[in-house]
């Protein structure tokens, strides 16, 4: 009996010692997110680094995140959601337009590696707004606390939406002039 007992007691022990340094592990882990986090999204102003975002609105870092609104916009309804980011509608109370947010959740970017291609598909859309129809305008970049925000125009309809609204398919005719449409598209982006 005082074996068995010896024994409980011995692996009691040893799923406290675990526990323990389970613990440790967790707030050691949330730790270094948090760092990352920091060194990502707030050291960076204070240094040389050639993002082009960063560089944009740097008191955008002190806006304060909101589910209805964010600097001059009303935010709506979800459009579309990925992995890293929300796409929703939204409304620009200065100018009175409609238009759609991207908004990433800055906490899952969490290498340089996924910053860059953030800043490179902010700068390409930077560089190609307005020069051709089939590429969708970014009209503004902001970030406050937990968010990224990226305010492109807003479509009349996704092309997954017109193919819901289609369940047998277009005609040939109409899934050609698709699929112009959207290589004209990525034409012009490659010259």
């Amino acid at each position: 009996m005082k074996t068995v007992l010896s024994s409980v007691r011995e692996f009691q022990g040893q799923q406290k010692a675990l526990f323990s340094k389970y613990t440790d592990l967790k707030h050691t882990s949330r730790d270094l997110s948090e760092s990352m986090h920091k060194l990502l999204w707030q050291d960076l102003f204070s240094k040389e680094v050639n993002y082009n975002f960063l560089a944009i609105k740097e008191e955008d870092a002190r806006l304060e995140d909101n589910e209805d609104s964010v600097g001059g916009y009303d935010i709506g309804d979800i459009l579309g959601e990925g992995q890293f980011a929300t796409v929703k509608s939204c409304f620009n109370k200065e100018t009175r337009s409609s238009l759609a947010v991207k908004i990433m959740t800055k906490a899952k970017v969490r290498s340089f590696e996924s910053l860059k291609r953030i800043d490179n598909e902010i700068d390409v859309l930077q560089q190609l707004a307005g020069t051709h129809p089939g590429i969708l305008n970014l009209v503004d970049v902001m970030h406050g606390q937990k968010y990224l925000y990226m305010f492109t125009e807003k479509l009349d309809l996704d092309l997954f939406d017109f193919y819901d609204d289609h369940p047998n398919g277009v005609t040939e005719n109409l899934g050609r002039l698709i699929i112009m449409g959207i290589m004209e598209g990525v034409g012009y982006i490659h010259r």
